[in-house]
């Protein structure tokens, strides 16, 4: 083979290997940006899920995905990002929620801020105002003295809403012994709410009072008056177990990179401690895929007037929104 042949081949060879580099190199700055446009919506997505009625945030917006410009924006199910140039010009990425969702100043443009009202949440492209008067959860102007109570006392809170849940009788009061509390519903007529101490870290729940079980007890001469359960669960300001079940099943959950799909799902009443502060809560235990999960869910909704924080869930395996 002569000189200018052997140039041939080099120079075809040469071009091969470039054109396969280029290949590799466009096929990386394409997982780049969908990466990075997947993950900055998943990011709103999970900050939204985070908060409590009332409670705010907000989510740097990068300059740009994967070296591209992009423009965001919700719509009332769901949030999108549309590229604007480069290798992925005019891709949409959309993420669905399952909630409705309402756009104030629409032009995103660094940052999204987020607030979540008990019926929807809303996505502002600046700071929201402070509220003018801080309307909790229920309609009313402030929250029952249970509330006040179940912050105070969590683990006689989670016995009477438990009382309250298994019998439909609203709670006149309590004694509260050691690992059971003894629950007055009026008429000589005495329940006991036993628990027990899981010991288990969950999350950030390092520690939980559970119940264990409820049935008639005798009565006592001297008892604690307890505040109206009634009167919170008609205001919205406690869950009782239906209602937590909906809220929890009414997402879908992924763990380790797979869905879950509840089985045997069981619920009681709780008590759980975390580095912040005791509160009533509902623990749900159940499997999925073969796996034993634990979730320890609101009970008590709260009030975004509060300087204190609230409860809303803590899991073991962790699970994350889909």
């Amino acid at each position: 083979m002569d000189l200018p042949l052997y140039l041939l081949f080099g120079s075809l060879t040469a071009l091969l290997l470039a054109s396969a580099f280029l290949l590799q190199l466009t096929s990386q700055a394409r997982e780049a940006v969908d990466e990075q446009a997947e993950g900055l919506l998943e990011a709103v997505a999970r900050a939204a899920f985070s908060l409590l009625p009332g409670e705010e945030t907000r989510v740097d917006l990068p300059p740009s995905v994967g070296g591209c410009g992009y423009e965001f924006w919700a719509e009332e199910n769901g949030l999108f990002l549309r590229v604007l140039d480069g290798i992925r010009r005019g891709r949409l990425y959309s993420l669905p929620l399952l909630e409705r969702v309402e756009v104030e100043n629409s032009s995103f443009r660094g940052a999204v801020y987020l607030r979540r009202t008990e019926a929807f949440l809303v996505l502002s492209s600046s700071p929201f105002p402070p509220p003018s008067h801080p309307f909790p959860s229920g309609g009313e102007t402030f929250p029952p003295s249970f509330y006040s109570f179940a912050k105070e006392h969590p683990i006689p809170a989670a016995a009477l809403v438990e009382a309250y849940s298994t019998t439909g009788r609203d709670p006149v009061g309590y004694v509260w012994e050691s690992r059971r509390v003894l629950v007055f519903l009026g008429e000589n007529l005495w329940l006991e709410v036993r628990g027990e101490e899981s010991g288990e870290r969950v999350g950030r729940v390092e520690n939980a009072w559970v119940v264990e079980g409820v049935g008639e007890a005798e009565g006592r001469a001297e008892w604690e008056e307890c505040p109206s359960v009634v009167e919170a669960v008609e205001g919205g300001w406690v869950l009782l177990p239906s209602r937590a079940l909906s809220e929890f099943l009414g997402r879908a959950w992924e763990s380790g990179g797979e869905r879950v799909r509840p089985e045997n799902l069981r619920v009681r009443a709780a008590a759980v401690r975390t580095g912040v502060g005791s509160f009533p809560s509902w623990r749900l235990d159940f499997t999925s895929g073969g796996r034993a999960f634990v979730v320890y869910w609101r009970m008590v909704r709260w009030w975004y007037a509060e300087n204190s924080p609230g409860f809303l869930m803590q899991s073991e395996p962790p699970l994350e929104p889909v």
